[in-house]
């Protein structure tokens, strides 16, 4: 019976202690939570990192192989290549458009989406490049997506 007796005459200690062990468990358990989320982002960015590369890698396969690109940069591309060598552009600048997506939704490292922000851009301002941009845009075979991207990569 004294058990209880002392049990009920330090009742408010014991419950202000126990109230303080909650508290440092509760917060342990949240920086542990927040933790796990920031390692589990962390992961999502290299996993989409490391497809964003391989994408990039066979994108630039394919279109070397194709070579039209190449001839539109040089100038010296008859009309039939001149269509095609739009539409691997068209296949290039949506790549690079997910890129942008995926940096918008913090899906990538910063710094990795800056280096594709980069080639880019030295891309567009590329004069072949930049009028074949303009020439696309009229023609609504890119749209305001592609525009922003360009905007918000480029103009700093």
């Amino acid at each position: 019976m004294s058990c209880w007796k002392s049990w009920n005459d330090n009742s408010n200690g014991i419950a202000a202690v126990a109230a303080i062990v909650g508290l440092f468990v509760s917060g342990a358990g949240f920086w542990f939570g927040y933790h796990q989320l920031q390692e589990t982002s962390r992961a999502l960015q290299a996993s989409n990192s490391y497809s964003i590369q391989k994408d990039a890698r066979e994108l630039n396969e394919k279109l070397q192989e194709n070579g039209n690109i190449d001839k539109l940069m040089s100038g010296q591309i008859p009309v039939d290549d001149k269509v095609r060598a739009y539409q691997d552009l068209w296949a290039m600048f949506n790549f690079y458009l997910s890129v942008f997506r995926q940096q918008q939704a913090d899906g990538i490292p910063e710094s990795f989406a800056k280096s594709f922000s980069a080639d880019f851009c030295g891309f567009v301002r590329s004069p072949p490049i930049s009028a074949a941009w303009d020439e696309m845009v009229q023609q609504k075979r890119i749209g305001n997506a592609h525009t922003t991207m360009r905007i918000q990569w480029c103009s700093a």
